[in-house]
């Protein structure tokens, strides 16, 4: 499973954030209460759940990827995951 980015359009401000299997099957856009997914860290480490900025840009919400469903968990710009239960969010 992959995350990433993409703008949709020049005149676009804001990216749409997908997820795709690894063989590039199952494109999905992240629901809207997922920004930009966090470039360090941005994986769990079972790989069930992405951490991404909110609509905001103040805030990370935890993406996931098995509910479809995005969490704002903290206020913060930047997060990483230290193990499968503890995010260390940087504000």
């Amino acid at each position: 499973m992959t995350a990433y980015q993409d703008r949709s359009s020049v005149e676009d401000e804001r990216d749409d954030t997908y997820c795709v299997n690894a063989d590039g099957t199952n494109r999905r856009v992240i629901d809207g209460e997922c920004w930009q997914t966090n470039p360090d860290g941005t994986w769990s480490p079972d790989g069930s759940r992405t951490v991404c900025l909110d609509g905001d840009h103040n805030g990370i919400n935890v993406y996931n990827i098995t509910s479809g469903h995005a969490s704002h968990v903290a206020k913060g710009s930047t997060a990483i995951w230290l193990d499968l239960h503890t995010l260390l969010v940087e504000t």
